[in-house]
């Protein structure tokens, strides 16, 4: 692994540099005709770059359960002609509804488990529709190239809940992980999450290419986002030769000034 992460994690504080390299890896996977799901859309900040990169005959399956958020962001695809279809839920493993917190001063902390905060939130609570992705979408797919989840400890919940979608299409897959502390609040241990991953046949990395092992099961000092790869596939080799090489530029860039995190 990076001996370089500490100070990795000072420079996302200051640019969002796991969003760039989120963002930087889905532009080198994604292709004119692709299928890509983006749990946890919010604003659109990947949904939107994601759609550009599969347009004209690529689709995005944008999942956003807080209203004004996935109205804004069907307009927005209209009104740019972006191919992205924008679901009102929240992916987890079971179908029904549930209690979600909408962080109203910090959106992109919502979430459907009560954790801590870094600062002071106003929180409103709301009841959602909550499916799994194999429910919405096994039956309607016959390829997926990419899923991005960033959905506040409940992506290994959404993640259980598309076991069946993962095992047949193979899609790489960029998501929040909190380690122990998401464990906690979502309620699995380390142990159900490594299984998990076997059982679909995926290999876990870091957000910079490094495997990601029972002992760097760590709270602090790795990124908050990783990479899982289907074991054998494309997506494994690229991510631990191309993408740790580009990591390295990016960081470059985004150190220099030269690459910044925004919309598009």
């Amino acid at each position: 692994m990076r001996n370089d992460q500490p100070a990795l994690m000072e420079l996302n504080k200051s640019t969002n540099l796991y969003e760039i390299l989120i963002r930087r890896l889905n532009s080198l996977r994604c292709r004119p005709g692709d299928v890509c799901v983006d749990a946890g859309a919010n604003q659109g900040n990947h949904a939107i770059p994601m759609a550009l990169a599969v347009a004209p005959t690529g689709v995005i399956h944008a999942f956003e359960p807080i209203k004004h958020l996935a109205n804004r962001l069907r307009k927005m695809a209209s009104d740019r002609q972006l191919p992205i279809h924008v679901y009102e839920i929240a992916l987890s493993d079971r179908v029904g509804v549930a209690q979600f917190q909408f962080v109203k001063n910090v959106p992109g902390w919502s979430g459907l488990y009560d954790r801590e905060y870094t600062s002071a939130v106003e929180i409103e609570r709301i009841e959602v529709e909550v499916s799994t992705l194999d429910t919405v979408l096994l039956q309607r797919l016959n390829k997926f190239r990419f899923y991005k989840l960033d959905i506040e400890a409940a992506e290994f919940k959404a993640l259980k809940g598309s076991t069946k979608i993962i095992a047949k299409l193979s899609p790489l897959i960029a998501f929040e992980n909190g380690f122990g502390r998401a464990a906690k609040i979502a309620g699995h241990s380390k142990e159900e999450w490594f299984a998990f991953f076997a059982s679909v046949n995926y290999r876990t990395f870091d957000l910079y290419g490094y495997e990601i092992t029972p002992d760097r099961w760590p709270d602090h000092g790795q990124p908050y986002n990783s990479i899982a790869a289907a074991r054998g596939s494309d997506d494994e080799k690229f991510i631990e030769t191309v993408w740790r090489s580009e990591v390295d530029t990016v960081i470059s860039a985004v150190r220099s000034g030269a690459l910044k995190y925004g919309p598009l």
